[in-house]
């Protein structure tokens, strides 16, 4: 809870006295005592139990205060006579009969009844908690048949026509408002009819009416969740306005035949900002004299606003005659269709005031329907990730940089058109790591013909100009890389390192306890599949008993790649692993759960082309459920997820957006699965190693989250794939996950208390699916 408690920090500082110490000082002061064990550890965790069960159905909370009530009232006879307990009572007397009374008093109790007393009430409690379960189960039941139903009906969608690419482009587009949702299932059912389509030929307007008529009442919940964050939420998140009004933000805007329906929204935007320092400059390069005109005069609305005629300049020579015009000591980047919020401006002076050292100061943004009514499909942004970046433009809008920096890089080049800012962005991030993300919507991005807001087949050229802008970032900073091209998935991009001639060595350390099926599929696939040639793989039986078990280890040893070790101890998940990299000859340990297969041959390659690379501490690969509807099992670990530490866009398929994005993204995070983990064994070690007070679960999350503190950036990499059976071959474990779970705490606990900034705020930590708070 953020304060040290009183007494816990009295142990800590003076430790805990022993019973001999206390027994001894009694004895020298001649003081009589009788010592008692007090709240009995099964009573305990029974009350805990009823606690957790309060926390989740609020019906119980009432009796659950009797019984606090009843137990507290009745500690001292549920002691009487038991073994051990939470702590130790003492009573003292210099007189010996005191003593004597109380000690003969106390072993006359009767603990049997109270105990009994308390279970009966307990299960009554119990009972009514299982009880509100089955109902909600109930319900869930309920809705999978709807869905079922839903699907039957989407039957008769089926179609017999096909249009043309580029029309089936903008359809999935416009679809991005109906995939904006928690629904995932009926949004995936969604989908499919339309990659199904692609392949027939009905056309894509007919297409579009039969599904929203089909989906109209599903669909309204679907826009209702962003809906009811900008209701509910955002109102909560804008910051007072500033009274210092110092700093000056200069907007520049490229116009070009830009219509009155798009430019006067824009002109309010600005006009209607609640900090007023700021400076609207216009290159305006128009074609259309009456276009020319329209713009000029808009511009005589207020005198802060600057406006320069430079007809026929493209894009970036327009944005940068702007920019000279600019007076600003930051300056904001728009486009001449698009919004910005009322509080924008505000928004970054208070950013800035906060933080005057900032360089690069970029905002989440939403999209705004072409007449301007309805907001949409939000994209809530992570805080500063380069690996991120180096895949797609994740910042583009509400960029503001500072003036000076701007102008150092020689602002946007025109041979980067398509893609410039994206250009500008990877030039101006070498340059400063004073980079700052406001988790709030300041930018409305229209969907209008002729914006890569709708449908990049409008820019065509915008992909090409993005590899280009890539490719001379990696050679400026001589990254040997290749840039890969995304054919499904234009301006996203894929760089692949290139290996060096002396490739490390990577010792694959696999853990296991028979199941010798489980570890046959693992290392087979890993042997059959895998490119990259310089591994050898660590096997650590865990007391395996089983003869076929015993048959495949015979079998395996054959295999000069793989080595055998016996550790034969109650497993504990941190030990087993630490004894296998002492065991391991490599440069790079892969720590591997036996329960995962290796889907694309390259995934080591990869895995390592990533690791080696400057900064670099864990990688993680994607990991899928083996059933393909089941989509995503590990993408990126988000503390405070789940309340403790969650797999996001668990479910999700790798290419459905979200509104954080999409999950086929490489990512920087906080931490990464402990299922399939890379990292040097220089950084491994730096780091501790796994910490052996955790038996089960944790201390992979605790070990990302100590590289990550040692100033390495852990990277998630879905270009590496694996399926994962996740936790079949561990089972289920009890003892020992409490302990793991408050020791997890200590370590998480600045990330509970100020957030994962490899997420964003604005985000249901409860939905590993990913959707918008609501509240």
């Amino acid at each position: 809870y953020g304060v040290d408690h009183r007494w816990l920090k009295e142990h800590i500082d003076n430790r805990i006295p022993s019973e001999g110490d206390l027994e001894i000082i009694f004895n020298k002061l001649g003081i009589n005592f009788f010592s008692i064990e007090s709240n009995q550890i099964g009573d305990w965790q029974l009350m805990q139990m009823l606690i957790f069960a309060a926390s989740s159905i609020s019906d119980i909370s009432q009796e659950l205060s009797s019984i606090n009530k009843w137990y507290n009232e009745n500690t001292i006879s549920l002691d009487a006579n038991a073994d051990v307990g939470y702590r130790k009572i003492y009573f003292l007397s210099r007189k010996k009969k005191n003593v004597e009374k109380v000690m003969k008093s106390y072993k006359g109790m009767n603990r049997g009844a109270k105990k009994s007393s308390l279970l009966s009430v307990s299960s009554d409690t119990f009972k009514h908690f299982t009880v509100t379960i089955s109902n909600i189960m109930r319900r869930y039941m309920d809705m999978g048949l709807r869905y079922k139903e839903l699907d039957n009906k989407y039957q008769d969608l089926v179609v017999r026509n096909m249009e043309n690419l580029d029309r089936i482009n903008k359809l999935e587009t416009e679809l991005l408002i109906i995939k904006d949702s928690r629904t995932w299932l009926v949004v995936n059912r969604i989908r499919k009819i339309f990659v199904f389509a692609k392949n027939t030929i009905l056309t894509a307007r007919n297409i579009v009416k039969k599904i929203k008529r089909r989906i109209k009442t599903l669909t309204s919940e679907n826009r209702n969740s962003y809906k009811t964050w900008i209701k509910n939420v955002e109102p909560k998140l804008w910051t007072d306005i500033s009274t210092d009004s110092s700093t000056k933000v200069s907007i520049v805007v490229p116009t070009y035949n830009t219509p009155d329906k798009y430019l006067e929204p824009l002109m309010k935007s600005i006009l209607d900002q609640s900090y007023p320092n700021w400076q609207l400059c216009i290159s305006d390069a128009s074609t259309d004299i009456d276009r020319k005109k329209s713009i000029e005069k808009m511009s005589k609305k207020d005198q802060r606003i600057c406006y320069v005629y430079n007809k026929g300049l493209r894009i970036s020579e327009n944005t940068n005659a702007a920019i000279d015009m600019a007076e600003g000591e930051y300056i904001g980047l728009l486009d001449h269709d698009d919004l910005l919020s009322p509080n924008a401006i505000n928004e970054v002076v208070a950013r800035i005031q906060h933080n005057p050292s900032v360089d690069i100061i970029y905002s989440d943004e939403d999209k705004i329907s072409d007449d301007g009514k309805e907001r949409q499909i939000p994209f809530f942004k992570p805080d500063w990730s380069p690996d991120l970046l180096n895949g797609v433009n994740y910042i583009t809008h509400f960029l503001v940089v500072r003036s000076g920096l701007i102008k150092e890089v020689g602002g946007l080049r025109p041979r980067y058109d398509g893609a410039q800012d994206y250009d500008l962005l990877l030039r101006l991030t070498e340059k400063t790591v004073n980079i700052d993300h406001i988790p709030k919507i300041l930018y409305h991005w229209r969907l209008a013909d002729g914006s890569t807001s709708k449908s990049v087949a409008e820019k065509d050229y915008a992909d090409d100009a993005g590899q280009d802008a890539l490719r001379d970032a990696i050679r400026r900073r001589n990254i040997r890389a290749e840039v890969v091209e995304i054919p499904e998935r234009p301006t996203n991009y894929r760089l692949r390192y290139e290996l060096p001639d002396d490739t490390p060595l990577v010792s694959i350390i696999i853990p296991f306890k028979d199941k010798a099926d489980l570890l046959a599929r693992c290392v087979d696939s890993i042997l059959s599949k895998t490119t990259y040639d310089k591994y050898e793989i660590i096997l650590l039986s865990n007391n395996s008993e089983e003869i076929n078990t015993k048959n495949l280890i015979k079998e395996l040893k054959s295999n000069n790649k793989i080595k055998i070790f016996e550790w034969n101890h109650p497993f504990n998940f941190s030990k087993i692993n630490n004894y296998g990299a002492k065991q391991s000859s490599g440069d790079y340990c892969l720590f591997l759960n036996n329960d995962t297969e290796v889907i694309n041959p390259d995934w080591l390659s990869e895995m390592v082309g990533v690791a080696i690379q400057p900064g670099i501490g864990v990688v993680g690969p994607m990991l899928l459920y083996p059933d393909s509807k089941d989509g995503i099992q590990h993408a990126g670990v988000v503390l405070g997820m789940m309340t403790m530490a969650g797999h996001v866009f668990r479910h999700r398929k790798p290419d459905e957006w979200t509104d954080f994005g999409l999950p086929s993204w490489p990512r920087n995070y906080l931490a990464l699965t402990g299922a399939c983990m890379l990292v040097s064994k220089a950084i491994f070690n730096e780091a501790g190693r796994f910490d052996e007070d955790f038996t089960i679960a944790g201390s992979d999350v605790a070990l990302c989250l100590r590289i990550f503190e040692n100033g390495h950036r852990n990277v998630y990499w879905p270009f590496a794939t694996l399926y994962h059976y996740e936790s079949v071959s561990v089972g289920t474990y009890h003892n020992g996950i409490q302990m793991d779970y408050d020791k997890s705490l200590l370590y998480y606990k600045p990330y509970h208390i100020n957030g994962d900034g490899y997420f964003n705020s604005n985000l249901d930590l409860m939905n590993e699916q990913v959707g918008v708070k609501e509240g």
